[in-house]
Order: structure tokens, then sequence, then C-alpha cells
């Protein structure tokens, strides 16, 4: 195949999707090891991840075509064991499907990323679930862009939620933004913008302060997503979210909400805090509230020692 055929399919290869997507694909594999040397160059181009991510999808299946088909009958379930064995429930689970794919390493990191964004060949739940856990297990940086791409399309919710979540796991402050505009977006589902909470707490980058403190403040919210962003901000521990918080102790009325607010206080561990938890251990009508500021106040305590 000429330089010039390999560039008109592979440009078609970066800007399409599904079944136009593996058209392409095909025709450059069928180019066989000439097609290597572009290749390269292609998934030399770190600066557009695009590009890059696409190049090495497509050279996994010129070098390793068999790791690439194992990897999608893993995502399918169909696990051999060295003892012969049923799976509980009649098919292993998305956790065990993902182990045995990321036990090959980040090697097949651009077969997963195919699958799950580029062909999409998923077909159940437990499919992409396991696509998901794969990503999280390798903990391989290539991975953030095409999550955050996903993040901001058109896909369903439960789709959306896992990227959310794995986004978190990755560790990579890059996925700062994407997870605030999905937080903040109020025609998301709440278990999408619970999702992103948490995320941002684990990513602990100061700018989510703010923007969790203001679904926290807003009582049009519902306690559940107020509660997360109150969750996510003790995860994330800085001191700054520990006044407006504490703030709270004495005016709110919901007990879940309000032990939520002690036990991110209790991993901030500002002491300038403690009047106002001591205040909430000795008079609330509440014992089980009571005794959660205890635990709060000894925990602040503790780690002045």
């Amino acid at each position: 195949m000429a330089s010039h055929d390999f560039e008109k399919w592979f440009s078609a290869a970066v800007a399409s999707n599904g079944v136009k997507y593996v058209e392409a694909r095909e025709k450059i594999v069928g180019g066989g090891p000439s097609a290597l040397e572009f290749l390269s160059r292609k998934a030399a181009k770190r600066d557009d991840w695009k590009t890059s991510l696409t190049a090495e999808m497509i050279l996994l299946w010129i070098r390793d075509q068999r790791l690439c088909n194992h990897v999608t009958e893993l995502m399918k379930g169909h696990i051999v064991t060295k003892v012969p064995a049923i799976p509980a429930g009649g098919e292993w689970s998305a956790s065990r499907r993902a182990e045995e794919i990321a036990a090959y390493g980040q090697t097949v990191t651009p077969r997963v990323l195919e699958l799950l964004t580029k062909t999409r060949e998923y077909s159940s739940q437990n499919e992409w679930q396991a696509l998901f856990n794969a990503i999280t297990r390798l903990k391989d940086r290539r991975a953030l862009p095409p999550l955050v791409k996903l993040m901001d399309s058109p896909e369903r919710q439960e789709v959306k939620i896992a990227a959310a979540y794995t986004l978190g796991q990755l560790g990579d402050i890059r996925a700062v933004e994407i997870l605030l505009t999905n937080l903040l977006n109020h025609s998301n589902g709440i278990e999408l913008r619970k999702t992103c909470a948490i995320s941002l707490g684990l990513l602990k980058d100061v700018r989510a302060i703010d923007p969790l403190l203001e679904v926290f403040r807003n009582e049009a919210n519902e306690i559940v997503l107020r509660a997360k962003a109150t969750s996510a901000l003790g995860i994330l521990g800085d001191v700054r979210a520990a006044l407006p918080l504490a703030e709270r102790l004495e005016k709110e009325q919901n007990v879940a909400l309000l032990q939520e607010i002690l036990w991110a206080l209790a991993d901030i561990g500002d002491r300038s805090c403690l009047p106002m938890i001591e205040r909430v251990a000795k008079s609330h009508p509440d014992k089980f509230v009571r005794k959660d500021a205890e635990d709060a106040r000894d925990s602040i305590l503790r780690r002045e020692r």
C-alpha cells in the first residue's frame, strides 16, 4: 500500500468509530509490516493523543492479533482456568474479567480503549464494566484523554458514571475540569454527579473546594448529593473547607448530612472547629450524632499529639 493510502485510511480511522473505524483499521492492517514504520511515526506524536493512540491500537493488531482477539474473549467472560470451574451465577464477574485482562499489563491498554471508545464491541453491563475495571487496574495515563472525551459526549449515563469513577481512580488531575463540569451540570442524573464529587475528592485538587462547597450549601440539591460533596471534601482534606462545613453543624436538621459533616471534619482535622463540634457532642438530641461528634473531636485531638 502506498504511503498516501496509509494516510487516507489512517485519517479515517482517527475520525471514525464503529464499522467505519474497523474498515479503516483493516485496510491498514492489511498492509502488514509495511505499515509499521508509518504507524510508529504516528504513535510518536504525543502532543496529539487521538493520533498517537489510534496508531497504537492499529499497531497492536499488526504485532499481536491473537492478543487483541484474546482481550475480546476475556471481556466476554470466556476465561479458561487451570482447574475447570463454573463461576457463581453462571458467568464470570466484571472484576474477574478485568483481572485477567490487566494481567497482560499496559501492552493491552490500546485494545481495551479501542473496545470501549472506538469499536464499542461490548454488549452487556458486565462487559463494559470489565473494560473500565481493567483501565483502573492498569493505571495507564494514556486512558485519561479518551475517558475525558467520553464524559463530554452524549453517552449513556451509566457508562459516564463508570468513566467518572475510573477518572478518580486513575489519580490524574487533568480530569478535574471535566469532573467539575459534570458535577455542576444540573441536567445530569444524581448518580453521575455524586460519582464526580467523590472522584474530585480522590484527586485532591484545590480547584474542587469551592464547587464542592457550592453543592454542599445549596439546599435545593438533594440531600444525598450534598452528603457526597461533604464526603468528598473530607477525602480532599484541605483545611479551607473545614470552617464552611463546621458553620453548618448547629443549623443542619438532617441527621445523615450532619453525620457526614462530622466525619468530613474528622478527616480534615482542623482544630479551630473543635468548639463547634464540642457543642454538638454535648447538646444534640440524637445520641448517634453526639457519638459521632465525640469521635470527630477525639480524632482531631489525636492529630495534635
